[in-house]
């Protein structure tokens, strides 16, 4: 069994293919990643309170995708654009 940390096209397609030794990945969040980026800089640019210490770490959860769970999948990939996969 093979499991990964990458949510691509490629990725995720090994995971739908039940002759792929690739059981689970984590996909991260690349939307909430981006904005909360964004709307800390906003604030932060804003001379706002952004709520935020010098070198503090804001977690965002990652996605599991595992061969278990294929509507699971191919909604995340739907939800990212790729074409769904039987």
């Amino acid at each position: 069994m093979v499991f990964g940390f990458d949510g691509s096209d490629q990725i995720s397609s090994y995971v739908l293919d039940d002759a792929s030794p690739l059981m689970v990945s984590v996909s991260q969040d690349p939307y909430t990643m981006g904005y909360n980026a964004m709307t800390t800089l906003i604030k932060a640019c804003r001379g706002e309170d952004t709520g935020v210490e010098d070198g503090s770490t804001n977690y965002v959860d990652g996605i599991v995708l595992s061969s278990r769970d294929k509507e699971a999948v191919n909604a995340w990939r739907t939800k990212q654009g790729f074409t769904v996969s039987e």
